[in-house]
C-alpha cells in the first residue's frame, strides 16, 4: 500500500516538468525536423507539433497547480520551453516558408517576433 502512494506522489511530483519537457521537446523537434528537410517541403505537422506543445503548456500549468507542485525550477523551465514552442519553432517556420517573399520586412519581423516573446516571458 504505502509503494503505490509513494508512486503516486512521485507523479504528482514531476507531471508538470514531464508536459514542459514534452513542450519544448515539441518546439525543438520542429525546428529540428524543419532544418533536416532542408525547405525542400511544405509539412503539415510541423505547425500541428506546436499546437501540441501548446496544450502540453496548458497541461503543465494546471497539474502544477492541482498537485501543487509548482517550483521554482518548474517556473523557469516553462519560460525556457515557452522560448523555445512559442517563439524560436514558429519564427523558424516563417522564415523557412515565406522570408523569400516577404523581404526586408519579413526579416524585421521575424527578428522582433521572438525577441517580444521573449521579453514577454522573461515579465512573468
Amino acid at each position: 500500500m504505502k509503494v503505490a502512494k509513494k508512486a503516486s506522489l512521485n507523479f504528482k511530483r514531476y507531471a508538470p516538468i514531464f508536459f514542459t519537457s514534452l513542450n519544448a521537446l515539441m518546439g525543438i523537434l520542429v525546428i529540428y525536423l524543419m532544418i533536416l528537410d532542408g525547405g525542400n517541403g511544405k509539412k503539415i505537422y510541423l505547425p500541428l507539433m506546436i499546437i501540441f506543445a501548446g496544450i502540453c503548456d496548458c497541461l503543465d500549468g494546471r497539474l502544477a497547480r492541482k498537485f501543487n507542485a509548482d517550483t521554482l525550477f518548474g517556473k523557469e523551465l516553462d519560460s525556457l520551453a515557452d522560448a523555445i514552442s512559442f517563439s524560436l519553432a514558429p519564427v523558424s517556420l516563417l522564415i523557412n516558408n515565406l522570408l523569400e517573399y516577404t523581404g526586408l520586412l519579413g526579416l524585421v519581423a521575424a527578428i522582433t517576433y521572438p525577441l517580444a516573446g521573449i521579453y514577454r516571458l522573461a515579465r512573468f
